[in-house]
């Protein structure tokens, strides 16, 4: 495996074949400049190929990516990254968001705040919104400030940001109608 000094606007071949996570991690560190930390925990094998020569920040992604895969989320921790599991994470000290930041990288393991103006967080912090949510992602309603703190991948918190979105409009009573489906599947419906 050959380690590539860039810039940012460079590209790269990707090529890892049968290559330990340890050994991924470093690669990835030695190219981004980011550090990691991690335990002897984190281990497997992968293979990365790309057919085309692709940028540092898509290189990034897909090693976000390949770490999910494997159960592994990046919690950013200052100037360090830190490697743990899903589960892990959920009892991390991991960054807090706002609802409206973003991070760059969808992979990352976030909690976001998102305060409401029309619907009560409390109603939403049921079986509906963690249905959206993989095991690994946590919600919780605080009732005195209306608000959800949700933790989870960061593009998955993005789909929820959307759908919240759509659902915190004034008179939702009069647009939105929740209907129990008793004998039909709701998604075939």
């Amino acid at each position: 495996t050959e380690i590539y000094t860039l810039s940012l606007h460079d590209a790269l071949p990707i090529y890892f074949k049968n290559i330990n996570l340890p050994d991924l991690i470093k690669a990835i560190s030695k190219i981004t400049g980011k550090n990691f930390v991690y335990d002897g925990k984190v281990r497997g094998k992968v293979t990365l190929i790309s057919p085309r020569r692709v940028s540092l920040a898509e290189a990034y992604q897909t090693f976000l990516a390949v770490l999910n895969i494997k159960g592994y989320v990046v919690v950013p921790s200052g100037s360090t990254n830190k490697i743990v599991t899903l589960k892990e994470a959920k009892h991390s000290d991991v960054a807090a968001l706002v609802s409206g930041e973003d991070t760059d990288n969808r992979e990352e393991y976030v909690t976001r705040i998102f305060h409401l103006h029309y619907i009560k967080a409390i109603g939403l912090a049921t079986p509906m919104l963690m249905s959206l949510m993989p095991k690994s992602g946590n919600i919780v309603a605080y009732k005195q400030t209306n608000t959800l703190i949700i933790s989870g991948r960061s593009g998955n918190l993005d789909k929820v940001a959307q759908i919240l979105t759509q659902l915190d409009v004034p008179d939702i009573d009069r647009k939105l109608q929740i209907i129990e489906l008793n004998y039909a599947n709701a998604e075939d419906v």
